[in-house]
Formats: C-alpha cells, sequence, structure tokens
C-alpha cells in the first residue's frame, strides 16, 4: 500500500524541503495544505490557507498546521472506509464555523 503523506503547500508549488517559509517569503496570498500518496506523488486532496497582509509567520505556521492535522485525519478516515472525501465535510470542523452554518464560506 502507497505511504500516504503531508505538504504544507498547494502542490505543484513549493515542493521544496522549507515550503511554509518559501510561501511567505514569496509574498503569495494563497498557500494551503496537500495530501499526497507516495511513491507516485498522487494528489488526494488539497485545502487553501490565505495570508493576509497583517499576518505574522508564526500565525501561518499554526494555520497551516492546524489545517494540515484536519485534513490528514479525514483524508486517512475516508480512505479506511472506502469512501470518497468531499472536501465540504472539513469546515464541521473549521474553528470559525462555530455554529454560523457555514456562511463564512
Amino acid at each position: 500500500m502507497d505511504k500516504i503523506k503531508i505538504h504544507y503547500s498547494l502542490l505543484p508549488a513549493f515542493d521544496c524541503d522549507a515550503p511554509m517559509k518559501e510561501a511567505f517569503i514569496s509574498g503569495v496570498k494563497v498557500s494551503g495544505v496537500t495530501i499526497y500518496s507516495e511513491p507516485d506523488k498522487k494528489i488526494l486532496a488539497q485545502y487553501p490557507v490565505l495570508i493576509t497582509n497583517s499576518m505574522h509567520y508564526d500565525e501561518f505556521e499554526k494555520e497551516m498546521i492546524k489545517t494540515g492535522d484536519i485534513l490528514y485525519k479525514k483524508v486517512l478516515d475516508c480512505i479506511e472506509q472506502d469512501k470518497v472525501f468531499d472536501v465540504i465535510e472539513l469546515f464541521e470542523h473549521h474553528s470559525c464555523c462555530n455554529g454560523c452554518n457555514h456562511s463564512c464560506h
């Protein structure tokens, strides 16, 4: 079975050893997390993370890791249940959606 891995950028962008740092320094406004399989590097899921003008690197890094944890667990659950991954299911777990019925997205 393939290994399931996490990469802290929206592949193929920033396919390097320090993708969060490179994305932040480059000035992009959207980065994100990619879950992929090895050895074929087939992308299984991606989720964006916005980089605001007032965001400090430590805030960005924290949001990326939190998003990566949620996305990775969800993808693994879907694989175990032989279920198709649906990105809308992530909104149920996203911290900004406490009771907002997803109107923030």
